[in-house]
């Protein structure tokens, strides 16, 4: 394994049997490593973030958001690949994770979920800065929120 990572083993200097589990341990973990297909990025958000408001752009960023958030928001990963869906990062003025969706026919995207720590809902103030975003993302992009989410 020492090889394999481009070192000499003679230059080891294995003091005990601790110190060799230590040392197998990190080059295990060198090996998968190296051996876990590159990442795939995720399509293009349909919007870019803010400051505050960042899409989460790989499985990665996804799994991670999920472990912060104490939540399912790594599972989502099939829907974000696909394209129907996208999750972004809510840090202000709150924290929390936003889900938007596309619509049946494709045309608009609307806020579909929004979830605070362990899927607690958000105060009133996080939505409306998300949905404030949304609706200035839309603008600019030429799309529109559908008459039954606009009020939401």
């Amino acid at each position: 394994m020492n090889r394999w990572a481009g070192r000499d083993p003679k230059l080891l200097d294995i003091s005990s049997i601790a110190h060799l589990r230590n040392i197998y341990r990190r080059l295990n973990e060198e090996v998968i490593e190296q051996e876990k297909p590159p990442e795939k990025e995720f399509p293009k958000p349909p919007f870019e973030g803010t400051e505050s408001i960042i899409p989460l752009r790989n499985r990665t960023m996804l799994t991670e958001e999920g472990r912060e958030m104490r939540s399912c928001a790594g599972g989502y990963s099939a829907r974000v690949q696909d394209g129907s869906s996208f999750l972004y990062r809510v840090l202000s003025p709150g924290r929390a994770t936003a889900m938007i969706t596309k619509s049946e026919l494709g045309r608009c995207w609307y806020l579909a979920e929004i979830a605070g720590p362990a899927n607690k809902p958000v105060g009133d103030n996080v939505v409306i800065a998300v949905l404030n975003w949304l609706h200035r993302s839309t603008a600019e992009s030429g799309t529109v929120l559908p008459p039954e989410k606009r009020d939401q």
